[in-house]
């Protein structure tokens, strides 16, 4: 591959990445509503172009007999839905003394704060168990602070 083509590449990936988190960064301390978490509507956007582009891709890949390069393209198009559907579906609710998590089906489960904990927190998830069951939030969730700032507050007064 061309070096120059290369770097361009790389930097365009840099530039749109950096984009989207910041994008991300600037909806969270615009968002006013302490009492719902939710995904940032940017993965939604991100979903909608991925789709639109490998759409056109599959076409082209129909047209030039690709069955291989149009399969696989099906199966990414099938995985950025499902990114849409949890854009869509998943929420937590927080309330005074419980709050409500709903998952990508719409099932919601409602649990207490003193029966809350958070068993692992990094970069890329957060693991919370709560009346035993285990869950996974994303850590770039619109309002997560304040979910994790309940769960804090209320462990140390429990």
């Amino acid at each position: 591959m061309n070096p120059v083509v290369l770097f361009i590449s790389i930097l365009l990936t840099y530039v749109a990445v950096g984009g989207m988190f910041s994008l991300m960064a600037r909806e969270n301390k615009r968002s006013k509503n302490t009492d719902l978490v939710y995904l940032p509507k940017t993965y939604f956007f991100i979903a909608i172009i991925c789709s639109s582009f490998l759409f056109v891709m599959m076409i082209f890949a129909l047209k030039h007999n690709a069955t291989e390069t149009f399969w696989m393209l099906l199966i990414s198009i099938i995985l950025i839905l499902w990114m849409i559907i949890c854009f869509l579906n998943w929420r937590i609710e927080i309330m005074e003394d419980e709050f409500v998590y709903q998952t990508v089906f719409r099932r919601r489960y409602t649990f207490y704060w003193d029966e809350v904990k958070i068993k692992q927190n990094t970069d890329n998830f957060i693991v919370i168990s709560a009346a035993g069951r285990r869950f996974i939030v994303d850590p770039h969730a619109i309002g997560i602070e304040s979910f994790i700032h309940k769960v804090y507050h209320h462990r140390k007064r429990g």
